[in-house]
């Protein structure tokens, strides 16, 4: 018994855009011009195969199922069972934009099940590699290859192989980018509500941002790997607040950040001359470091970093808060090029109780 087998593995590309995102891949179609049982003995027997995987692997699956296409004792030269969706994910932040195609297609002996050309392929194709920019909307997608390498009859060394897939994207943005630069810092609410954001990419540094990071508070010693996004808060009467970049356990990305209180309030005009609109001082120079996290969670062994601060409790190293001040916080991801959402909240701790007022 010989197999035409054509495998193809799909992944995607990293490349990123934003929101609640869906994206499915269909198998639509197989065909071949193969038309002889290379070694004669017996029928042809067609056999399609697909893996699929993003990348980069933003769900976190690898890999999913091998689905196989067969057509067995017989010369049909087209894939049987399709359209048959082989890929289906939905992303709330990030998603990748682009799709990479590696197959390959052949006649085998190795019998059934047989999901790749190595080895006693006949009329293989070799390895194909196509990719595509993904764009809104469904699209349809046919790639082909010729093998060169067939023994037996007369349409093994020279037959073309193809496979088509559908690809369909729709969704809407549905969390914002991260805040990159100091001046478009969000003030976020004392209330232990949640705020989602997209981190989709390394974040820039501002020139005046590398000469305020302190070393070592809260173990937060470089936060130029992953590049930096900005919030602000005010503190709250009771000089006491709780920072969790995970209160819902939603955040995928780890975390650290650090605290600087901001001597000329929020937003960025008080170092502009009025008169000429010039920069006196950049936003960074009114900054004084309070305090930073790397870690959180309750044996402080999370990746996501939180942050307990009292006014009136104040750790070797760290400053506590002033009610009715403006505090700024810089943030970065742990790693360069990590992927995905961003929750952040901020509670008033009130008497300092860890359970006070914070997200369930």
């Amino acid at each position: 018994m010989k197999n035409l087998l054509i495998l193809l593995t799909a992944f995607l590309l990293p490349i990123v855009f934003y929101g609640q995102v869906s994206v499915t891949v269909t198998v639509t179609g197989g065909s071949t011009t193969l038309t002889d049982d290379c070694d004669f003995i017996g029928d042809t027997d067609n056999l399609w195969a697909i893996s699929t995987q993003d990348s980069p692997d933003i769900d976190g699956n690898g890999y999913g199922l091998n689905f196989q296409y067969e057509e067995l004792n017989g010369t049909n030269q087209s894939a049987p069972n399709v359209p048959s969706q082989i890929f289906s994910e939905s992303y709330p932040a990030c998603s990748p934009t682009g799709l990479s195609f590696e197959w390959k297609g052949c006649e085998d002996d190795g019998g059934l099940g047989v999901t790749n050309c190595d080895g006693d392929g006949n009329g293989t194709n070799g390895t194909q590699n196509e990719s595509i920019t993904l764009t809104p909307g469904t699209n349809s997608y046919t790639f082909t290859g010729t093998g060169t390498n067939g023994v037996g009859g007369t349409s093994c060394s020279t037959a073309d192989y193809s496979i088509t897939v559908e690809v369909v994207v729709t969704g809407a943005p549905l969390f914002p980018d991260v805040p990159d630069n100091i001046c478009d810092a969000p003030m976020l609410a004392v209330n232990c509500g949640t705020t989602s954001y997209s981190w989709c990419s390394d974040q820039t540094m501002e020139a005046c941002e590398s000469a305020i990071l302190p070393t070592g508070p809260g173990g937060v010693d470089d936060m130029s790997v992953g590049g930096t996004a900005w919030f602000a808060f005010t503190a709250p009467a009771s000089g006491a607040v709780f920072i969790d970049t995970d209160p819902n356990g939603n955040t995928q990305i780890g975390t650290e950040f650090v605290i600087y209180h901001a001597a000329d309030g929020y937003g960025c005009t008080s170092g502009v001359n009025i008169c000429d609109g010039t920069a006196i001082k950049t936003k960074c120079e009114y900054f004084s470091f309070i305090d930073g996290a790397d870690t959180g969670g309750t044996l402080n062994i999370n990746s996501a970093a939180d942050l307990t601060m009292d006014c009136n409790d104040v750790t070797a190293g760290a400053n506590g808060l002033v009610p009715g001040e403006v505090y700024y916080i810089q943030l970065s991801s742990d790693d360069a090029g990590e992927l995905g959402q961003l929750d952040i909240a901020i509670c008033d701790d009130g008497d300092n109780n860890p359970n006070d007022s914070r997200p369930p």
